[in-house]
């Protein structure tokens, strides 16, 4: 069975690194699912590329959301010529169903499967409002994946049909996430960690919904409360779309104003997220409407205590007092301080926690089970 996945962009981002996961399980031959990739030329083009993936040039990314009239004009105009290749490989490759890894690669990858008469699959894998165009990509889709019951209740909500949508989560494969990951060491030397220091990690996207404005106030709050502990505080993450530096300096001046000075570090998207998040001892996740939550089962099989709100993706994943401490969404800054204090003065319940949440990954996010949902889903269209 071939698949041809579409990616509407070369940047990393964690719908890459979930479709690397279910990429790797497809090299085993019983699952007899060739895969084949369409992108934007770019990093990922070429990284994709070296690992021995037969990839395919696409035009010109639909990396932003259309804006103006002229905007959507230049969007359309992407998505024919995206189209139009995507036709051109159906046909060239014999592949047997579409799959778009976003919904801005459903656009042109629904369109093209229609046009070669082929099932399309549109990954949903965000919370974004789909307005006018809700009722066009539903129709171009044969099968719809939510990666969360978050996003699938999302789409119910915009009129799409239930009997569409297969939830099946993100997953990874722990026996890439050892928890004796050695950690970054430029994090902990430039936050000046000793042995016994506690680093809260913040990891995401520098955009204002991961609300990495409220791990700043949180973190304040704890020194205040525990002024004596050796404490550190990490935000590591970029602004791929190059559209929140307005955000990445009102966080760098809050966190001047709240004092924190060398306590607390900006670092950048870090390409190797194992080392990154190893050199935290504890991943404080502020976004009260992530869709799923990558970063966090990542950070869990590496046996790190996670601080979240119980809402959204986050609440899916984590039970609290289990493989996590879940703070209701209303407690803000000051719920987040409860919980982070509560790990921090406690070593036997971070590692505790610890433990349970990489049990947690192996027994409800293992990629074996990923993979063996979606190839139940391409059966099923064939």
């Amino acid at each position: 069975m071939k698949i041809l996945y579409v990616l509407h962009t070369s940047k990393p981002g964690g719908a890459v690194e979930s479709l690397k996961v279910l990429l790797s399980q497809w090299r085993n031959p019983d699952y007899q699912i060739e895969p084949l990739i369409a992108l934007p030329e770019g990093q990922l083009f070429d990284e994709l590329q070296q690992d021995g993936w037969p990839v395919f040039a696409l035009a010109a990314g639909l990396e932003k959301r259309p804006r103006g009239a002229r905007g959507t004009v230049l969007a359309l105009g992407k998505v024919l010529l995206q189209q139009r290749t995507l036709a051109e490989i159906i046909r060239r490759e014999q592949v047997d169903i579409i799959h778009a890894n976003a919904t801005a690669a459903h656009a042109a990858s629904g369109a093209a499967a229609r046009r070669c008469k082929i099932p399309a699959v549109w990954h949903v894998r965000d919370l974004a409002s789909l307005g006018r165009w809700s009722g066009l990509l539903e129709r171009r889709a044969d099968a719809i994946v939510a990666i969360s019951q978050t996003v699938a209740q999302s789409l119910e909500n915009q009129k799409v049909p239930r009997r569409k949508i297969h939830q099946i989560y993100n997953s990874l494969d722990v026996n890439d996430w050892p928890p004796q990951t050695p950690p970054d060491a430029n994090i902990r030397n430039t936050l000046q960690a000793t042995e016994s220091s506690v680093i809260f990690g913040c990891v995401g996207q520098l955009v204002a919904w991961k609300n990495q404005a409220m791990f700043i106030e949180a973190a304040a709050l704890l020194r205040s409360l525990e002024p004596q502990a050796n404490i550190k505080f990490a935000i590591i993450g970029s602004d791929p779309w190059k559209e929140n530096s307005a955000y990445r300096q009102q966080l760098i001046a809050q966190a001047k104003t709240l004092g924190l000075g060398n306590d607390l570090i900006f670092f950048p998207h870090q390409k190797d997220n194992r080392a990154a998040l190893a050199a935290c001892d504890v991943l404080v996740h502020a976004a009260r409407r992530e869709p799923f939550g990558r970063v966090l089962i990542e950070a869990m099989a590496l046996e790190k205590p996670v601080v979240a709100f119980a809402t959204a993706g986050a609440g899916e994943i984590l039970t609290n007092e289990k493989d996590g401490l879940l703070m209701p969404a209303a407690s803000g800054s000051v719920g987040l301080t409860e919980a982070m204090r509560k790990v921090l003065l406690s070593p036997s319940l971070r590692e505790k926690l610890g433990k349970a949440a990489r049990l947690t990954v192996q027994q409800r996010f293992n990629a074996i089970d990923g993979a063996e949902q979606m190839r139940k889903l391409y059966a099923s269209l064939m």
